[in-house]
């Protein structure tokens, strides 16, 4: 009967998470961990994301620190490196990022730790100023994105921004290609 209960609050949980609700997502995880005999990296990670959504980054990287001892893999390393990104720790970000990127990679439309990680590293590499560095990853991110099935936006959005710093590498290196 108690498991039960716990099942109830993933799906409900799910439900309003996968349906773009944030009110009560967060308790009902929270209520479904607590139900469950052993930390489960399924919900872990919902509730790391749940909180990732609120852009409550330091509750989020406590869940997907949790979530990484259960399993540590590319899809944990890369959502914990977008959170050390957003909290503007990119030594960290890149840490966890370049982890992600020396495991199996996770796949899914519109979602690719590979691609993830290249820009996470890339964005740290353009706050620490090294746009060299920015300028490979970003680059790899985009010819690894369309297999990934990321939009055509998404993809432009990219190219963009790769342009962008290859011009600041460029007038780093005094204006030379």
């Amino acid at each position: 009967m108690f498991a039960c209960f716990f099942l109830i609050d993933i799906n409900e949980g799910m439900a309003k998470f996968y349906g773009g609700e944030e009110r009560g997502v967060i308790e009902l995880f929270t209520s479904a961990l607590e139900g469950h005999e052993k930390p489960s990296n399924r919900i872990l990670n919902l509730l790391a994301r749940s909180h990732s959504d609120l852009e409550q980054h330091e509750e989020a990287v406590d869940y997907f620190t949790e979530a990484i001892a259960v399993r540590d893999d590319s899809f944990n390393r890369t959502w914990r490196a977008m959170q050390y990104f957003g909290n503007e720790d990119c030594h960290l970000a890149f840490t966890d990022a370049d982890k992600a990127l020396g495991t199996n990679p996770y796949v899914e439309t519109g979602f690719d730790t590979r691609v993830q990680s290249l820009l996470i590293r890339g964005h740290c590499g353009e706050f620490q100023g090294q746009a060299k560095k920015a300028v490979a990853d970003i680059g790899e991110a985009i010819r690894l994105a369309p297999n990934s099935d990321y939009s055509q936006a998404e993809i432009d959005y990219l190219r963009g921004e790769h342009q962008a710093w290859l011009q600041v590498a460029i007038e780093d290196r005094g204006g030379s290609p």
